[in-house]
């Protein structure tokens, strides 16, 4: 077996792999934005740690709160998108909050109406959560306001790994609906790439361009890199026979689940893992060659 082929092989596949994690990656973006998740992510955790609800709607209807949303998005004067807040810093949270506690107060009474308002709160986690956060050492508005900053960064915190999980989500169902839909056999091209030395010289050359420039996954041109891969000539977009047998039938969904699983570990994955075969495949060229 030539080593050398191998890697060429090894290559072409990463080089599969990192295209379409790119435009999982896109997709992902493209939806999330759309449906405006970390939004919706922001507001439930938000609603959840505050769990009153009154505080949490004077909280959200607060200047400070509202003048974060992005600006409307307008189609022939007609506004097709209103964004929502998806980001709030922790010291504009924490004056906000404070400013629904002890409105229109002077900065030196501010810390004893914040505690009334917090003592006169139903009893919950975030009641008591506050009470240790401005209980009776903290002295000024400052270091009140520096200890609710802390507890809000540990909040974003968990919208982050909440979006997280929904992101992941998106992309294993984005993943998988590419390997079938744009039937990407994982077994075939692996054997295309093995039995056809032009395929596997092209597949070298767009993984050198890859490496040495790594396009960011939300400027993806999804329809450019699917021409990109069709100009590879592997075999992709049901260019091959369907298969007549079970056998055929149960390679083919190998070949899928193959590149389902793989596309799937996203594309900084697979840019590094493209990287460290070129990286190894011209270490071995250089050898054979002063060999």
């Amino acid at each position: 077996m030539n080593l050398s082929n191998v890697l060429s092989v090894a290559i072409g596949l990463a080089l599969l792999y990192y295209v379409l994690s790119l435009i999982v990656s896109y997709i992902t973006t493209t939806i999330s934005r759309l449906t405006q998740m970390r939004a919706k992510d922001l507001h439930y955790v938000l609603r959840e740690r505050l769990q009153d609800p009154e505080t949490y709607e004077q909280f959200m209807s607060h200047p400070l709160i509202k003048n974060l949303k992005p600006m409307q998005v307008k189609l022939m004067g007609r506004e097709i998108w209103d964004g929502d807040v998806s980001q709030i810093p922790a010291p504009t949270f924490a004056t906000a909050l404070f400013d629904v506690f002890a409105p229109a107060s002077k900065e030196e009474d501010k810390l004893e109406q914040v505690k009334t308002f917090i003592a006169d709160l139903p009893e919950s986690e975030f009641k008591t959560s506050l009470a240790c956060m401005v209980d009776s050492t903290v002295q000024n508005i400052q270091t009140a306001r520096e200890n609710v900053e802390y507890w809000y960064n540990d909040v974003m915190t968990n919208v982050s790994r909440l979006y997280t999980q929904h992101a992941r989500r998106i992309a294993i169902i984005s993943a998988l609906v590419i390997s079938v839909g744009l039937d990407v056999d994982s077994v075939t091209i692996a054997n295309t790439l093995w039995t056809e030395p032009t395929v596997r010289a092209a597949a070298q050359v767009k993984a050198e361009k890859y490496v040495n420039q790594a396009p960011a996954p939300e400027e993806a041109n999804v329809a450019a890199y699917v021409a990109e891969l069709e100009e590879l000539e592997i075999p992709i977009l049901w260019s091959t026979p369907v298969p007549q047998d079970g056998q055929g039938w149960s390679l083919k969904v190998l070949g899928w689940a193959i590149t389902w699983l793989a596309i799937a570990q996203g594309s900084s994955f697979w840019y590094d893992m493209l990287r460290r075969v070129k990286s190894v495949s011209s270490d071995t060229s250089n050898r054979a060659t002063t060999g």
